[in-house]
């Protein structure tokens, strides 16, 4: 990769990685193939942020619906606290899908610097 290239790339990815990237994907031995093989495997683990956090909402509704039964309504500090608790991680549910498009962008981008 020329060094016009390879300082555009770190430009890039400042923008998206909010600060340096890791000096190996700067290193003459890291590739734009390579890179992009990383950013596929930030994805992945994305995804299963996202399953996590489901099955976190999921179990917590749940805690919240037991402890509401077997409390018979005499929970309600506990009860709000689980309804915080569901509510945060809906806000949460939302962010890796966002944080998978700028992976995608930075993908895209990244195949168009290393062509």
């Amino acid at each position: 990769m020329g060094m016009y290239r390879r300082e555009k790339l770190r430009k890039l990815l400042q923008t998206y990685t909010f600060g340096d990237p890791p000096k190996c994907w700067m290193g003459e031995d890291m590739s734009a193939a390579q890179i992009i093989a990383q950013l596929q495997a930030a994805l992945r683990k994305l995804e299963e942020a996202e399953h996590h956090i489901g099955s976190a909402g999921k179990a917590a509704s749940e805690a919240r619906h037991l402890a509401a039964g077997a409390l018979e309504g005499s929970s309600g500090q506990l009860v709000a606290q689980l309804d915080q608790l569901i509510q945060t991680l809906g806000q949460v549910s939302q962010m890796p899908a966002k944080t998978k498009e700028q992976v995608h962008m930075t993908i895209t981008r990244t195949q168009a610097l290393g062509n």
